[in-house]
């Protein structure tokens, strides 16, 4: 797990990072799946501090096909994790 959702503001989820990102890769661009009991999204990594990063939704993943924008947000309880360019584009249906 990333890390926990502090709060959503329009299309940003705002999260404290479970680790020190100083010990990681660049997180930088990468993409993750949220997850939120039956609904899902993918979002993206647009900035990062010591103890905070910030997620710009990018779209709805539901019943195996992915709807750009976001009509429900994800709850303060969601699971957050990191997932691979190669898995964004089979999830949708678009080369990065």
């Amino acid at each position: 797990m990333l890390g926990s959702i502090e709060k959503i503001i329009d299309n940003k989820v705002f999260i404290k990072l479970a680790f020190d990102p100083k010990n990681a890769k660049s997180l930088l661009n990468l993409y993750v799946f949220i997850t939120d009991n039956e609904n899902s999204f993918i979002g993206e990594i647009i900035d990062i501090d010591k103890v905070n990063a910030v997620i710009m939704l990018l779209g709805e993943y539901k019943d195996n096909d992915f709807t750009y924008g976001i009509i429900k947000k994800p709850s303060l309880s969601a699971k957050i994790d990191l997932i691979s360019s190669d898995s964004v584009a089979k999830l949708i249906s678009y080369p990065l």
